[in-house]
């Protein structure tokens, strides 16, 4: 009896949770798109940019991290004698993927988000 009951809650939480969505679309869409943003920007793209070599020999890698909060970089490793690495945020990639969410939620805006008044 004790699982139906909780069956029967989660069921009408659901039901509640998604009609409330429905109702707000507007806000919803708004609310998502800021949550895109402040996720972007809270977990921003880092990349590891690792020079090596002296002179004409000089070869530079860039590596790609992945999302790490903003106030825990994540580390560079020691690279030795004759090398240099630095961690620093791709701000042009975070840039694109602020945009990309941005388009998605205008997009759900523009077709779930409309009123239905006629």
């Amino acid at each position: 009896m004790g699982r139906e009951r909780r069956t029967a809650r989660v069921a009408i939480w659901g039901a509640t949770a998604w009609a409330f969505i429905v109702t707000r679309r507007r806000g919803t869409c708004i609310w998502l798109g800021f949550i895109v943003v402040l996720l972007l920007t809270i977990c921003p793209p880092w990349i590891q940019t690792t020079r090596v070599g002296y002179g004409e020999g000089r070869r530079t890698f860039h590596y790609k991290l992945p999302h790490a909060p903003v106030f825990h970089q994540p580390q560079a490793p020691y690279m030795g004698w004759g090398a240099w690495s630095s961690v620093d945020v791709d701000y042009p990639r975070m840039a694109t993927e602020i945009v990309m969410g941005e388009c998605f939620v205008l997009a759900l805006y523009l077709t779930w988000g409309r009123n239905q008044d006629k």
